[in-house]
């Protein structure tokens, strides 16, 4: 079997059993839409008629039988034998079926037919290396608004901005609409946690009409309720916040590394744990890390203050990536955190800096191209950019 054919069966094997994530329901929904064939094969499986007679044969199979029933329906591709398992009465009246409520020795079994007539669709003759001049590649979506809340029980609550909802956590009512959470003044205080996957982001209105912006598997924990002398969260990743004035009650941001204090301004925290330092810019108003005292268009960095483009720092939070004579490999780390791929660098880390902006609306192929304009020597394979000296 090609590696592709590999690919796009097992993308058809976990939509049929209902295991597809969000990026790769993205990435069958590409490869459906290449070609008309694909759709053929799609409702082939998804109709799972075939795959329903071929399974059903007086309800009952072993081993043996299952190898020989392959072999007779595919004689021209070998079949291993399956892995050892006990019979499995298969249900005959279950005209449209779902894999994930079978038996899972049937259900294994089901995936390896589904295997092998994607291997014999997709093949259809053609050589291999012909087949990979003629295939058209996946194009990665970029991120969107999705997060994950979790509540004081530890209950997980899956965010979007296609949903309008209210959450409970006990008494308390959360407010989930057009891509934000949004928290009234009440007496409830419990934590909750706030998180974006890698290609996600959100944004967070807390108690006291504080905002935040979420960047791309980044993560924020509060109190559903400011009640203690200080207005404490504590963050991983990267925000952007708007804080409500307070004299009497500062904000303090707490990072794995720092801790700012607040009384009302705005600001950036930089602070992934796969990045060598934090950094903190300030937008307006004034804060205090470590002793130091930030005044707008300054930032906190290794220990200092130093100068910094205000614009550049919080470009993702306007939607776009801003890169300013930019270290190449510090660049693409947020790239990849956003379409959620893995960059390689086959020929080592380019000692190159970049300098452009690029939409945070834009495909993956159409970001790579801007990349190319600028100077980056890259191509995509699969869900991985490889970076060229």
């Amino acid at each position: 079997m090609t590696q592709q054919a590999e690919h796009i069966a097992q993308l058809i094997s976990r939509y049929l059993t209902d295991e597809l994530t969000a990026a790769e329901r993205l990435e069958l929904d590409e490869w459906l839409k290449s070609a008309s064939r694909h759709k053929e094969l799609f409702n082939e499986l998804a109709d799972a008629d075939k795959l329903t007679a071929l399974l059903q044969e007086k309800g009952k199979y072993d081993k043996l039988r299952m190898k020989s029933l392959l072999r007779e329906e595919f004689p021209q591709i070998p079949v291993n034998e399956p892995e050892a398992y006990e019979n499995t009465d298969i249900p005959v009246s279950g005209r449209r079926f779902l894999l994930a409520r079978l038996w899972w020795a049937a259900a294994a079994v089901i995936l390896l037919i589904i295997g092998t007539i994607a291997y014999r669709f997709i093949s259809t003759s053609v050589p291999e290396k012909k087949l990979a001049q003629t295939v058209t590649p996946v194009n990665i979506l970029p991120g969107s608004d999705r997060a994950i809340l979790t509540l004081s029980n530890g209950q997980k609550v899956e965010l979007n901005s296609a949903t309008s909802e209210t959450i409970q956590d006990g008494t308390l009512s959360i407010g989930n609409n057009n891509g934000q959470l949004i928290y009234k003044k009440g007496d409830m205080v419990v934590m909750n946690t706030m998180s974006t996957p890698r290609g996600g982001q959100y944004q967070l209105t807390l108690s006291d009409g504080t905002r935040v912006w979420l960047n791309a598997a980044s993560s924020i924990t509060y109190p559903t309720s400011f009640k203690e002398k200080t207005r404490t969260v504590t963050i991983s990743g990267e925000a952007y916040f708007e804080v409500t004035a307070n004299k009497s009650q500062p904000f303090i941001v707490k990072t794995i590394k720092e801790e700012i204090t607040v009384l009302g301004t705005s600001f950036n925290v930089n602070a992934y744990e796969d990045e060598p330092t934090t950094k903190t810019s300030l937008i307006e108003g004034s804060i205090k890390i470590n002793n130091a005292i930030l005044t707008p268009g300054k930032a906190y960095t290794n220990h200092k203050i130093i100068n910094t483009n205000i614009d550049q720092d919080i470009a993702w939070k306007n939607g776009a990536f801003g890169f300013d004579n930019t270290e190449l490999e510090k660049a693409l780390r947020q790239i990849a955190r956003w379409y959620d791929i893995e960059i390689v660098y086959p020929d080592g880390v380019p000692n190159e800096f970049i300098k452009g902006d690029i939409g945070r609306n834009l495909t993956l192929n159409q970001a790579v191209k801007v990349l190319k304009d600028i100077g980056v020597n890259c191509r995509i394979e699969g869900r991985k950019l490889v970076v060229l000296r």
